[in-house]
């Protein structure tokens, strides 16, 4: 099995040119690709020396885990806030939900799920970075936000973590799909709320106390 992708040290000082490679790189793996691109078409588009991208990032796979990152973050920080949010679970899973929807129908969201899928079979590792610093993330905080309504009482959820993925997965219903197979156009705002309040609505109906 390949090892996941190194990622860069997340202590690193912010530095203009870093983040203007890490610029030159979504931009280039999202319009042509993991495989097609090369360190140096992207130390050309940062307006760097290929040694100057070598000392950010010590290999190609290490700087698309770090534009992954980055990327994924739109996932993890925005989706859900750093703190566990307070409210009621319907109001705050359509929050949630909506955020997350909003986030994977975009076109970079589609983009960047489109090489995850169509390079995992040549290299493999980026599945497993993707799932990392992406979906696993989100997972992880919507899962803690279920055990804790679990412990209120607000919700009987004894497997927080599938029943994450579960509300993620009825959150995207067919409309992630659709754009995916290049069917019809991003949803407006009205549908991808309709979408998510169904989500919700069918989760409630397992997950809510007297369910």
């Amino acid at each position: 099995m390949a090892a996941p992708l190194p990622s860069p040290d997340p202590d690193d000082a912010p530095s203009p040119k870093r983040e203007a490679i890490l610029r030159a790189g979504c931009r280039l793996f999202l319009e042509y690709g993991y495989g097609a691109v090369t360190m140096d078409a992207i130390a050309r588009d940062a307006n760097v020396s290929k040694r100057t991208v070598y000392s950010y990032f010590a290999s190609k796979e290490s700087l698309f885990a770090g534009v992954m990152t980055a990327m994924c973050d739109l996932l993890g920080d925005r989706a859900l806030p750093a703190e566990t949010p307070d409210g009621p679970p319907e109001q705050v899973l359509q929050t949630v939900g909506e955020k997350f929807l909003n986030l994977v129908t975009s076109p970079n969201g589609i983009a960047l799920f489109r090489i995850v899928v169509g390079e995992s079979a040549r290299f493999p590792e980026l599945g497993a970075t993707f799932y990392a610093t992406g979906p696993k993330r989100l997972v992880d905080s919507i899962a803690t936000y279920l055990k804790e309504q679990d412990r209120k009482g607000s919700l009987a959820v004894a497997e927080p973590e599938r029943a994450a993925m579960q509300f993620l997965d009825l959150a995207k219903s067919s409309l992630h799909l659709r754009l995916v197979l290049g069917i019809g156009e991003e949803p407006d705002t009205a549908e991808k709320q309709a979408a998510v309040r169904e989500a919700v609505g069918c989760f409630l109906r397992v997950y809510g106390r007297g369910a």
